[in-house]
C-alpha cells in the first residue's frame, strides 16, 4: 500500500485590520472517515500555533484525493478568547487559507474541474403585475375617420 499523501496548508489568522495575530490554536479534523487507494485515511487532527505573523503550517490530506468526499473542519481559536470554524476542502497542492474577525475566509490554489450541470429547475411563480406606461402621442383621426366612410 502506498503512503497517505499530505500538502502543506499555511492557515493565515488576522485580526479586524488585516494583521496576523500570534499564538492562536490552530486545528483541523476531517468531517468524515476519508479514504485514499482503498485504505483509511488515519492522520488524525492536526494541530499548531501561529507564529508572530499569524500563521500556521499544518500537513493535511488532499480532500481532492479521497473517495469519500470529505472536508475539514477548521478550528482557530483566538489567544484572547473565543473560536472561527470554518469548513474547507484542500486540493491536491499547497494552499493559504485566510480566516479572521470580519475577513473573508480564502482558500487558494488551482482551480479544480468543473462539475457537471444540473437539471432544469422548475419554472418560478408570476411575476407581480408592473406600473402602467405613460400615454403615447395623440393620433390623427382623419384616417381613421376615412377608414370608418369606406367600411361603413
Amino acid at each position: 500500500m502506498s503512503a497517505i499523501p499530505t500538502v502543506p496548508v499555511t492557515v493565515h489568522y488576522q485580526d479586524t485590520k488585516g494583521q496576523g495575530v500570534p499564538g492562536a490554536a490552530v486545528k483541523a479534523v476531517l468531517t468524515c472517515q476519508e479514504r485514499y487507494q482503498g485504505q483509511d485515511v488515519t492522520l488524525g487532527p492536526a494541530e499548531a500555533a501561529t507564529d508572530a505573523q499569524g500563521e500556521a503550517v499544518l500537513e493535511l490530506f488532499p480532500n481532492a484525493l479521497g473517495s469519500e468526499g470529505s472536508a475539514y473542519s477548521l478550528t482557530v481559536t483566538d489567544p484572547f478568547g473565543g473560536s472561527i470554524v470554518r469548513f474547507v476542502a484542500i486540493p491536491n497542492s499547497p494552499c493559504d487559507v485566510v480566516l479572521g474577525l470580519r475577513v473573508a475566509t480564502a482558500v487558494t490554489g488551482p482551480q479544480g474541474a468543473t462539475g457537471q450541470k444540473g437539471e432544469k429547475g422548475d419554472k418560478g411563480d408570476k411575476g407581480d403585475k408592473g406600473d402602467r406606461g405613460e400615454a403615447g402621442p395623440v393620433g390623427d383621426m382623419s384616417k381613421a375617420r376615412q377608414m370608418a366612410i369606406i367600411f361603413g
